[in-house]
């Protein structure tokens, strides 16, 4: 904890009685605050709070009847985070750590008092800070005497974190001591001095004194050593050296104040268990005598119902003896009407049964059909999605290929976009995929019969195994070709053996991604475009593949129009020459 803090406290102080001769001592409310400035501060008070660390001062078997708000730390550390602004100074102080509590010699200990101690000091806090800034609250059984622990975040009226708005001087410190005991002077408590100087101490030193007893009053005070004098004679030691009476002053000084500086321990030691086991003892004796009033009030009041009803019932007994026919008559009545009413009590909860089972049904169903609607919503969502990816896709592939401007292009292009399409409906039915025997070695048809095995890894790992095939893909130009290697056959990948799982992974992700929440919305979104990107990676290798064939078409087009056109010149040429001939044999006629 802080160092640094502001702490009050009301010490009970011991006077003599006038009606006895022993010592009594008058009841107190105390109060503490410890500013707690970083984070690792609020951890570690926190820790100690809910028993997350061993206490010595604690008794483990007790610990179950300590009382918290909030079930655990971390609840309370995420709302302290919550009510903190967004920029805070280095130096400043993000929360405060109340410990309200009370005398040990208190009569109001485990009494109803006690509760309404602790309710009004905490009404007290919120009045104070604010409920949006008391965090939390917690109430410890389990040590020497009750005490509330309380963490607020210190939010001034203007919105801003100011501990010294709160416990700024000594002015302020005063008066919070004044207002508190005044919440809670009329349960038999009283302030301490005001205006006294005495030392403010943290709740680290509190939890440490209030363990033991004021051990001044106990000191032994050790006597000074008289000076001997021998008339300057020399005494001499067991091993025959001569010793002055100096020297033998301080010998036996010396052994002297070991012995009573032991005995002083031991005093002290056992002064304190004495103090601490003779405290337990009067707050058990308290609470017994108290226990024993309680009960003598019960047995007074229960005796005066007693009374009262025996006097109903001597009236009773009377009247049946006086009239005996009018009497079961009465009975008989009375029988009748509890036994109806009885009846009646047993159909109301009945029908109070059924309108509980109609209600729950109800929502049940209600509950249902929200599950449903928003699985549809959802379902629409990811259609949306995969057509603006499918869109998105071409626009891609398109960038890829550039503008096609001859007619192998425009044929190529044209060719694997019809193909795009049909392993796109090809792949939207993967479950007929699963069906098909393609080998091991095809890493995306694999992947695809690992994405229906619900067995074996999460869906987080999987879209992790997805991405690294993606990559490793993009590393070797979308070509996933597998020369074989022992006893792994070999795989040449085609966009036709490939494309179609591509497409049938980002189907059965859609299928999946509703039971991973948003998390898994956003990172199997991250898998798809992936897969996208790999899928117009193999469109691209396709498109070159098929634009070569065309050309290749092309050419060969081109090359019959050259043959046909020159057989065509050749048998025009012949023709020429048969006329041309027939001409000439026609002027030598």
């Amino acid at each position: 904890m802080s160092t640094h803090s502001a702490s009050l406290m009301f010490f009970p102080v011991a006077h003599w009685g006038k009606t006895s001769d022993r010592m009594c001592f008058m009841s107190y409310a105390i109060l503490r605050t410890e500013k707690l400035k970083t984070i690792g501060n609020i951890a570690a008070s926190l820790s100690h709070n809910y028993r997350n660390r061993p206490t010595p001062n604690a008794d483990p078997y007790r610990t179950v009847n300590n009382e918290h708000d909030l079930k655990t730390a971390g609840q309370v550390m995420d709302r302290v985070k919550n009510r903190l602004p967004e920029k805070t100074r280095s130096n400043a102080v993000l929360c405060v750590e109340y410990l309200i509590t009370m005398s040990p010699d208190w009569s109001g200990l485990g009494t109803e008092k006690e509760a309404d101690f602790f309710k009004r000091s905490i009404e007290w806090l919120k009045q104070r800070h604010g409920a949006e800034n008391v965090i939390s609250t917690s109430i410890h059984r389990d040590e020497t005497t009750p005490h509330l622990v309380a963490y607020v975040v210190p939010i001034d009226s203007q919105g801003k974190l100011n501990a010294r708005e709160f416990l700024g001087g000594r002015a302020k410190l005063s008066k919070m001591q004044t207002d508190f005991h005044d919440q809670v002077k009329d349960l038999g408590l009283e302030r301490g001095l005001e205006g006294s100087k005495a030392e403010h101490t943290t709740i680290k030193d509190f939890y440490a004194e209030i363990q033991k007893p004021d051990n001044e009053k106990y000191l032994i005070q050790k006597p000074a050593l008289k000076t001997i004098t021998y008339n300057d004679s020399t005494i001499h030691m067991l091993d025959g050296k001569p010793l002055k009476d100096e020297k033998l002053q301080k010998y036996f000084g010396s052994l002297f104040d070991e012995q009573h500086e032991y005995y002083q321990k031991q005093s002290l030691k056992a002064q304190e268990s004495l103090s601490v086991k003779l405290s337990e003892q009067i707050i058990k004796t308290e609470k017994e005598a108290e226990a024993h009033r309680n009960a003598v009030k019960q047995i007074k009041k229960l005796e005066k119902k007693i009374d009262k009803m025996l006097d109903e019932f001597s009236q009773v007994i009377e009247f049946k003896k006086l009239f005996p026919n009018d009497y079961k008559e009465i009975e008989q009545s009375l029988k009748d009407r509890i036994q109806d009413h009885k009846n009646q009590l047993i159909r109301k909860r009945e029908e109070d049964a059924r309108f509980e089972a109609q209600l729950r049904a109800h929502r049940e169903q209600l509950a249902k059909e929200q599950e449903r609607q928003q699985a549809i919503e959802f379902r629409k969502v990811l259609e949306n999605d995969r057509r603006t990816q499918i869109e998105a896709d071409r626009a891609h592939l398109w960038d890829k290929v550039g503008e096609c401007t001859t007619e192998p292009e425009k044929l190529a292009y044209n060719a694997i976009q019809s193909k795009l399409e049909g392993v796109i409906r090809e792949g939207a039915n993967y479950t007929a995929l699963l069906d098909n025997n393609e080998p091991t070695t095809n890493p995306y048809a694999e992947i695809l019969r690992l994405m229906n095995d619900r067995e074996v890894y999460d869906f987080k790992k999987k879209l992790e195994i997805i991405l690294n095939q993606c990559a490793d893909s993009k590393s070797k130009d979308y070509d996933d070709t597998f020369r074989s290697w022992g006893t792994r056959p070999s795989y040449y990948d085609n966009f036709d053996s490939s494309a179609k799982y591509i497409v049938a992974i980002q189907s059965i992700i859609d299928d999946q991604v509703q039971e991973g929440g948003v998390w898994a919305y956003e990172k199997a979104n991250e898998v798809k475009r992936a897969l996208s990107d790999v899928l117009v990676g193999k469109c691209k290798n396709e498109y070159d593949v098929l634009l070569i064939d065309e050309k290749s078409k092309e050419r060969q087009s081109k090359y019959n129009e050259s043959v046909e056109l020159s057989n065509k010149n050749q048998l025009d040429s012949g023709v020429y020459f048969e006329e041309q001939k027939k001409k000439g044999n026609d002027f030598e006629m």
